[in-house]
């Protein structure tokens, strides 16, 4: 799976703002949703902060 690397500009620290006003998470987790939106890319996560969210999330297991 590529990784690639972000930088944030207005679009998505607008909608990062939006995602946080609406839902229970961080600032952090706000910016992931908001960039995955912006990319059209999946989430990876293990973390339940991300259950509220409607996308497409791969869940892995945390050990």
């Amino acid at each position: 799976m590529p990784i690639e690397f972000v930088q944030v500009d207005e679009r998505i620290a607008l909608i990062a703002g939006r995602i946080k006003a609406t839902y229970s998470m961080s600032y952090a987790d706000a910016f992931v949703v908001a960039t995955a939106i912006m990319k059209e890319a999946t989430i990876v996560t293990g973390d339940p902060e991300f259950k509220s969210i409607d996308m497409q999330i791969l869940w892995i297991r945390q050990l």
